[in-house]
This record gives C-alpha cells, sequence and structure tokens, in this order.
C-alpha cells in the first residue's frame, strides 16, 4: 500500500479503476484492489460476520443518542471514532445474533440483561 506524504490530490476517497483510496488519521492511502474475492463459508466465518454486524448495528443505535455518544468519546485513543471503540468493546461481548448477559452502554460501564418470560409468552 502506498501513502501520498502531500495532499497532491486532496482529500479522496473511493475507488478508480482498480486502486482504491481510503483516508485514515488525515492521510490519503493508495492500494490495488484484489482481482477477486469470496468469503469463506465455514459456520465459523458465518458466525464471526455475523456476531461483527450485530456488534455494529449495536454500537450504531448506542451512539445514536447524544449522550452515550459524549461519554465514549471522552474515552477514545489513536484516532478511533466512538462507532469504532463502542463496536470493539462491544464485539467479544454479544452473540451472533442477540445480546448477552452483559453489554456496555457506557465505556467501563456495563449493564445485566436477562430475559424474564412473561405469563403470556
Amino acid at each position: 500500500m502506498a501513502t501520498l506524504s502531500k495532499q497532491v490530490l486532496g482529500r479522496i476517497s473511493g475507488s478508480v479503476g482498480d486502486i482504491n483510496f481510503r483516508q485514515k488519521n488525515g492521510t490519503n492511502n493508495v492500494s490495488a484492489r484484489p482481482n477477486s474475492y469470496t468469503p469463506p463459508d465455514d459456520e465459523g466465518s458465518v458466525q464471526r460476520r455475523s456476531k461483527f454486524a450485530y456488534a455494529c448495528t449495536l454500537a450504531a443505535n448506542i451512539i445514536s443518542i447524544a449522550p452515550l455518544k459524549t461519554l465514549w468519546e471522552s474515552k477514545l485513543t489513536n484516532g478511533e471514532t466512538a462507532y469504532n471503540k463502542t463496536v470493539g468493546t462491544n464485539y467479544r461481548i454479544v452473540g451472533s445474533d442477540a445480546l448477552t448477559d452483559q453489554t456496555f452502554l457506557t465505556p467501563g460501564i456495563g449493564f445485566t440483561f436477562k430475559r424474564q418470560l412473561l405469563p403470556q409468552e
């Protein structure tokens, strides 16, 4: 991967032909697009992707609440975003399709989630 040290092209992201442009921490990064990619479909890979998708959805919902987003932003390091921090913290805790017994709404402060069946269930 190449890194543009001068902003000759300005701030660029996306793809042009076989070249990908990304930005990270204020620098433009250039890489070649792979010829092809087929994600593995073994059970473990599918579960990891599902778990990651669930953690991403959870993080998006948590940081959509302004006071919670502010709390996550107060704990950021090294160019992280509140979204990245929330996903990273909760990824190891969530299941592939549901909350487990503990989820972090705020950094360092979790809550226990116990589902109780109601009489009509």
